[in-house]
């Protein structure tokens, strides 16, 4: 459940109960200002806040741990080239042709004209790709992993 599909829960029970915002908000303990700005999509709220929105109207906010919620994600393949190494992740258990991927593309990069330096440095990148393809680029591997996640709807 989305805190916006719990805000209209609350709200459709109030109504339902006959109760105005004004009684609600004070059963619950909170003001009608809180009241309004999350109603309105105007910003966030603390879980007990949420909670006591709820208990006000009589729901109870129930959280489970979902069967599979953990996501493993597993090396599958690892390039060597002239150009760097390339390390491709995909969902554990997935099938062999699963379309999203992530690869961490490791390469050395000479430093900037100028800076003083010689030689090269490494650089890590993180591409979420789609059948090979790139659609998105992160620097940190958790970055990578969540958008994989959001596009796949883990």
């Amino acid at each position: 459940m989305t805190a916006r599909e719990l805000i209209d829960a609350v709200d459709a029970e109030r109504a339902r109960m006959g109760l105005t915002a004004q009684e609600m908000t004070s059963r619950a303990g909170v003001t009608e200002h809180t009241w309004q700005r999350v109603k309105y999509g105007r910003g966030g709220m603390h879980f007990y806040t949420a909670n006591a929105m709820a208990e006000a109207v009589g729901l109870e906010i129930v959280v489970r741990k979902k069967e599979g919620a953990a996501v493993k994600w597993e090396k599958v393949g690892r390039k060597v080239s002239p150009a760097g190494t390339t390390i491709t992740y995909r969902l554990a258990n997935a099938s062999p042709d699963q379309m999203v991927t992530i690869e961490s593309r490791k390469r050395n990069v000479p430093h900037a004209f100028g800076s003083g330096k010689s030689g090269t440095y490494s650089v890590t990148t993180y591409h979420v790709c789609v059948r090979g393809v790139t659609v998105a680029e992160k620097v940190r591997f958790r970055d990578a992993v969540e958008h994989a996640e959001r596009m796949m709807g883990v």
